[in-house]
């Protein structure tokens, strides 16, 4: 198997000795192939992080010396002080504080989290909340102006909160999502290889089965792209091993021809 990725890589035209491999060692090379184009997307899914903490520490700076007299009670958002309501922004993404329900807004414009009488609601940040303070431990008795004044275990109560409720749903969600990038991987594997050997197809004289066990091994530069472009953010990769793809499929082609392609001596 090595060997195969080897040559996957770094010899292309010396894929051809593996024409009439045995379907099981292919099947085998594809599976790793598989598991390596989804392994980190699905490590990322299953340590998702729904407030990373650079925003945690942004959120608590602007929050710092705004008058927050308000304090969540017995299942309702009470004021504690001379404002019925208040509203600011931090970053792109508008906190609103609104105990009456009396603050007019664009539900569409999100992101935003809105602090209501009996609920507060986020829109815009990945996965869309509605929390019941009633049935929240965690926010009731959260006295706003605590957060105001950067005491730090009250913030822990109010994101703790929020990220208890996403990785719930997360956990609920993680078996589809990675089934979803399965499937999305062998979609991807499956009908590049099926092209490029549709192509090879044209000019050589060869088994199409064979030919498309051939084409699944120098799929190995791409995966190793996308496996470098997910842990790294190098997009670029990708596209790098999308190219070698291609232009190892022409040597491909190029080999194969010389080894008899051009006749009747790889059809079986």
């Amino acid at each position: 198997m090595f060997k195969r990725f080897r040559d996957g890589i770094f010899r292309p035209s010396s894929v051809t000795s593996y024409y009439g491999d045995r379907w099981w060692i292919t099947l085998i090379y594809s599976i790793i192939l598989i598991a390596l184009y989804v392994a980190i997307p699905i490590v990322n899914s299953a340590a998702y992080k729904y407030i990373p903490n650079e925003t945690k520490t942004i959120v608590m700076n602007e929050a710092y010396g705004q008058m927050l007299d308000y304090k969540i009670e017995d299942g309702e958002l009470k004021i504690t002080g001379d404002k019925s309501a208040i509203s600011f922004k931090v970053a792109n993404l508008t906190v609103m504080i609104d105990p009456k329900q009396q603050i007019l807004y664009n539900p569409n414009a999100r992101p935003y989290v809105w602090f209501g009488k009996n609920v507060v609601k986020v829109r815009g940040l990945g996965t869309d909340l509605d929390l019941n303070y009633s049935k929240q431990e965690l926010l009731n008795n959260l006295d706003f102006n605590q957060l105001s004044e950067k005491n730090y275990e009250s913030w822990d109560l109010l994101f703790s909160a929020f990220e208890k409720e996403v990785n719930e749903k997360y956990q609920q969600l993680l078996p589809l999502t990675i089934l979803l990038e399965i499937l999305k991987a062998v979609g991807v594997l499956a009908a590049l290889s099926l092209i490029l050997a549709a192509f090879s197809k044209i000019n050589l004289q060869a088994n199409f089965g064979r030919l498309w066990q051939l084409t699944i091994y120098i799929l190995a530069p791409l995966i190793f792209g996308k496996l470098f472009a997910s842990l790294y953010g190098w997009t670029i990769a990708y596209y790098i091993g999308l190219l070698l793809t291609f232009s190892y499929s022409n040597r491909l082609n190029f080999a194969l021809y010389h080894k008899g392609g051009s006749k009747d001596e790889l059809q079986s």
